[in-house]
């Protein structure tokens, strides 16, 4: 597999990165229609217990929708790095990806981070 960048290490200026990470929390956002979904909203956590804002748009959801499920752990490669503008920040306050036809996705069996996204004080 090619390098792999940490979620800390991820900024808007390089497009090019793959990331490794397992899907934690996983909901469906509705715009306009509570009966239809608009987006998946996602909260990615790396091997190193960090975490991460992502969405992917109903258009994307044929492409990805067999890789979103909780608990699942991917590579993900060339997602958008956006201001994370969402009034509920679970993760980065700052940055959020987003999937994109660019986008590509594989299955990772090899995550070795926690299976538990919360952090002991």
């Amino acid at each position: 597999m090619e390098h792999i960048t940490p979620i800390k290490e991820i900024d808007s200026i390089k497009d090019d990165f793959t990331i490794k990470v397992r899907i934690i929390r996983l909901s469906q956002t509705s715009k306009f229609d509570a009966n239809e979904t608009y987006s998946i909203e996602m909260a990615l956590m790396d091997e190193e217990g960090r975490k991460i804002h992502a969405s992917c748009l109903k258009k994307w959801f044929p492409k990805f929708h067999r890789y979103l499920k909780e608990d699942s752990s991917l590579y993900i490669r060339k997602p958008n790095v956006a201001q994370n503008t969402s009034k509920l920040k679970f993760a980065d306050p700052e940055k959020k990806l987003t999937f994109n036809q660019d986008t590509n996705v594989k299955d990772c069996e090899n995550f070795s981070g926690s299976a538990h996204d919360f952090v002991f004080v």
